[in-house]
């Protein structure tokens, strides 16, 4: 499959069932309930017609410790979709909306211990923030939270192109 195959928007209502799958067959002890008051955080990966995977881009503010900001999570690509650049264009997709909403940062923390997707996020430009790195109600398993963070480029400096095709 090539990459203009596979596509990327904001989840509708109706894709639901396929995000509670996909996060069902990621995390199979997961006890999450309704998503449907997440919705407007998700963005959806399309190939053939199928959701093949999913991202969250969510605006906190308030949270002790926490800078205030979007944050990128929750990326979820089906098995038979995996390696084959859907992950990094849910993650250009949700950096893209973060700049359209007025971000200057768009923020993005991992477990030390979770290479690949730090490897991805460090091609993307992000930069390690702060190392440990406590986010509410997560637990960093076997090693250490770290944020990262991606500062919008200068109008005089060259963009990140977000070209799909």
């Amino acid at each position: 499959m090539s990459r203009s195959e596979i596509w990327c928007r904001a989840a509708a209502p109706d894709d639901l069932t396929a995000i509670t799958g996909l996060l069902r067959g990621a995390y199979p002890d997961s006890q999450a309930a309704d998503l449907t008051p997440q919705l407007p955080s998700f963005t959806v990966a399309v190939a053939d017609e199928q959701i093949a995977g999913y991202g969250k881009l969510r605006h906190f503010t308030g949270l002790p410790g926490v800078p205030d900001g979007h944050y990128l999570g929750g990326v979820v690509v089906g098995p038979q979709w995996r390696r084959r650049g859907i992950g990094t264009s849910l993650t250009t997709h949700r950096i893209q909306a973060a700049w359209v909403a007025g971000a200057d940062t768009v923020y993005y923390f991992a477990n030390s211990r979770n290479e690949a997707s730090i490897a991805m996020h460090l091609g993307f430009g992000f930069r390690e923030l702060q190392r440990p790195f406590a986010f509410p109600g997560v637990t960093f398993t076997g090693g250490e939270g770290v944020l990262f963070g991606l500062t919008h480029p200068l109008p005089d400096q060259p963009r990140i192109s977000f070209d799909q095709t």
